[in-house]
């Protein structure tokens, strides 16, 4: 006995890819999607390892996108709005209703972990960006003639008598 015809195509990956990268797509969400249950995804993850790879591909790139702005959020700091609400109960009526009784406008500093931890993040891309010597290794293609600078010389490592760089 064979069973339903799957309703997968291979445009699902793409699809699957974009919606869990731009919202954050559940195996749910997918399926209503798609058109299918939840379970028909979990199917299809388990069936065709490129559409589960897509799934998983496309989640990371929106968490990562998450924290990116959650860190920058952190980094710039951020102004709410606090709501307080509190149950009152008609006399006449007796229904209970969740009226706002305070609202408070709040403001939150930037994070001095936050700027940390994006500085040393910059500061870690520079100095990739000194020490591969690209410019100077790019310069001495072109003319033939002007040589790379040794690390020394880019000012990365110490010259005799000098103190260690700090790390």
């Amino acid at each position: 006995m064979a069973g339903r015809k799957t309703s997968y195509k291979k445009s699902y990956v793409a699809q699957a890819r974009e919606a869990c990268a731009m919202g954050g797509f559940s195996n749910a969400k997918l399926g209503r999607l798609f058109g299918v249950t939840k379970n028909t995804i979990w199917k299809w993850r388990k069936k065709y390892p490129d559409f589960d790879a897509a799934c998983k591909q496309g989640f990371e790139d929106f968490a990562i996108d998450e924290a990116r702005g959650s860190l920058m959020k952190l980094v710039k700091g951020f102004s709410f709005t606090e709501v307080t609400k509190e149950a009152v109960t008609n006399k006449l009526t007796g229904q209970t209703l969740m009226l706002e009784t305070k609202r408070v406008r709040k403001h939150v500093q930037p994070s001095v972990n936050a700027v940390k931890i994006v500085m040393d993040r910059v500061d870690a891309e520079q100095a990739t960006q000194q020490t591969s010597g690209e410019l100077s290794d790019l310069i001495a293609e072109i003319d033939g003639v002007t040589r790379s600078l040794t690390p020394t010389e880019r000012g990365l490592l110490p010259e005799d008598g000098d103190a260690a760089c700090p790390a």
